[in-house]
């Protein structure tokens, strides 16, 4: 149950990281 739960809440946060880590590496990149 433990690990389930973990599972739920770490996949939109790794998600959304990966989203905002995308936008900055393209800022650093384009501007």
């Amino acid at each position: 149950m433990i690990h389930r739960k973990w599972s739920l809440l770490t996949g939109p946060v790794v998600i959304l990281g990966g989203v905002v880590g995308a936008t900055v590496v393209a800022h650093f990149l384009f501007v």
